[in-house]
């Protein structure tokens, strides 16, 4: 079975970092779930994230991906048809996805 990988977005407000950010998935936070609040590595802290989706690949290599720190609330805290509604408003407000996703909060 292919290995499966959380596509999260990080809660920073910069352009720069207005992207989808692959993590491994350690087996004691297999049971997360699109929407879900999360903790991970990012450069040398630790920063609050959001899952937006999984997928089986990335462009990234494995061996070089990190994995998911905590899961920081324990039910998630977006519900998942929210996710394609903070694509519409990227698309048609032109705002970052984070600022999406904090107004569905």
């Amino acid at each position: 079975m292919p290995e499966r990988y959380a596509e999260v977005i990080v809660d920073v407000a910069a352009a720069e970092i207005d992207r989808v950010f692959h993590y491994r998935i350690p087996p004691n936070l297999q049971h997360v779930q699109v929407g879900s609040l999360v903790l991970v590595p990012f450069g040398r802290r630790r920063i609050p994230g959001f899952v937006v989706g999984f997928t089986d690949r990335t462009d990234v290599p494995p061996e070089r991906l990190r994995e998911l720190i905590a899961e920081l609330d324990d039910q998630p805290v977006l519900a998942p048809d929210a996710i394609p509604l903070c694509h519409w408003m990227v698309e048609r407000y032109l705002c970052r996805f984070v600022q999406a996703l904090r107004v569905m909060l």
